[in-house]
C-alpha cells in the first residue's frame, strides 16, 4: 500500500534548491553575453549547465551528491582576420559524500574532477583533480546551514594539475 507524501511548501522547496548538498535533481541553465568583445566588437556567448545537482542515495545513512558545471562558449576573433572560436570550455564535477539526514546543518566532502576544454581558444586543455584523501588538504569540503530563508556556509578547496598545485577559495 503506497503512502501519501505531504506536499512541500514553496519556502521549503526554495531552501532545498539553495542547499549545495541537496537531495533533489536540479538543472540550472545560464546564458551570459559579453558585448563588444574582440577585434570586431562582437558578442561573446556563454551557455552553461551551472552547478547541476544529481544525488545518489548510497544507503540509509549516506548519499553521493554530484555538482557539474559545463560551459559552451562562442568567442569572436581577438585579432582582425582571425576566426570565431567555439567549443566546450573548462568544466568540473564535484562529488560530495554527505550524511543522508541533516539537522539544519549539511556537509559534504569529496573529490573534484576538472575537464579540459574542447578548443584551446575557449579554455585550457588540461585535466585536473582534487583527490579524496581525508588525511591531506587536497580535497574539497562544503558545509552549509539552512535557517529560515537564508543558506550560508564555507567552501574550501585545494587542487593540483599536471603543472603543480593551485588553491581556490
Amino acid at each position: 500500500m503506497a503512502q501519501e507524501v505531504a506536499p512541500v511548501s514553496d519556502t521549503e522547496l526554495s531552501k532545498e534548491i539553495e542547499n549545495p548538498v541537496t537531495r533533489r535533481i536540479t538543472l540550472p541553465l545560464r546564458y551570459e553575453a559579453d558585448f563588444l568583445d574582440g577585434a570586431y566588437k562582437a558578442t561573446k556567448d556563454t551557455f552553461e549547465i551551472d552547478q547541476a545537482v544529481v544525488p545518489f542515495r548510497l544507503n540509509e545513512d549516506w548519499a553521493l551528491i554530484t555538482r557539474t558545471k559545463l560551459p559552451v562558449e562562442v568567442e569572436p576573433p581577438k585579432k582582425l582576420g582571425d576566426h570565431w572560436a567555439a567549443g566546450l570550455s573548462n568544466g568540473y564535477t564535484t562529488f560530495f559524500l554527505s550524511p543522508e539526514h541533516g539537522q539544519g546543518f549539511y556537509w559534504g566532502v569529496g573529490p573534484v574532477l576538472y575537464y579540459p576544454s574542447s578548443n584551446p581558444t575557449v579554455g585550457v586543455k588540461k585535466w585536473g583533480a582534487v583527490p579524496p584523501r581525508p588525511s591531506s588538504s587536497k580535497m574539497r569540503a562544503r558545509g552549509c546551514s539552512v535557517r529560515s530563508s537564508i543558506t550560508f556556509g564555507p567552501l574550501a578547496a585545494r587542487s593540483a594539475t599536471a603543472t603543480g598545485p593551485t588553491s581556490f577559495f
